[in-house]
């Protein structure tokens, strides 16, 4: 099991440094590359860079509750109550992030911040979110039923 948990949390680990480079590498620059070739869009780019990255927050607080449940792993601790929450709460935090991103969308075009093709990409990033979210919640699920069942089993022992 420690091989497994060592593996996620460097696989955890490379999400948040790539999660880094994407939000305050790739997104200013292209954003920046954007800005130069449209400027009718240039008014836009704070307001979508100032998005992406109150976006990012969940994404790393997730992260963060992801590196808890590995943790968990190491001491033998997996199926308990508190990790049925924090895949509870990944859940929230995911349809909560693609709601965002998909409603600010909506707005920023009807005010000309983007092109009606970013709301299509935006809708269809938010339904990757949602599915993610949803497996989120069956996870969550399916934790607080081995959390009983684990607890059932102590109380035999």
């Amino acid at each position: 099991m420690k091989q497994n948990s060592l593996a996620l949390k460097v696989t955890i680990i490379l999400l948040g440094v790539l999660g880094s480079a994407f939000f305050f590498w790739v997104v200013p620059v292209v954003g920046g590359w954007i800005k130069d070739a449209y400027p009718e869009f240039s008014d836009a780019y704070i307001p979508w860079l100032v998005l992406i990255w109150v976006l990012a927050v969940p994404c790393y607080i997730t992260l963060v509750l992801l590196w808890q449940v590995v943790s968990s792993i190491d001491k033998d601790e997996l199926f308990k109550h508190k990790n049925a929450q924090r895949f509870k709460t990944i859940s929230l935090l995911v349809f909560i992030d693609s709601a965002i991103l998909f409603c600010t969308s909506i707005v920023f075009s009807a005010f000309n911040f983007s092109h009606p093709s970013i709301v299509l990409a935006s809708a269809f990033i938010s339904i990757i979110g949602v599915a993610f979210g949803i497996s989120m919640r069956a996870f969550s699920g399916f934790f607080e039923k081995a959390a009983l069942l684990q607890d059932e089993s102590d109380l035999t022992i």
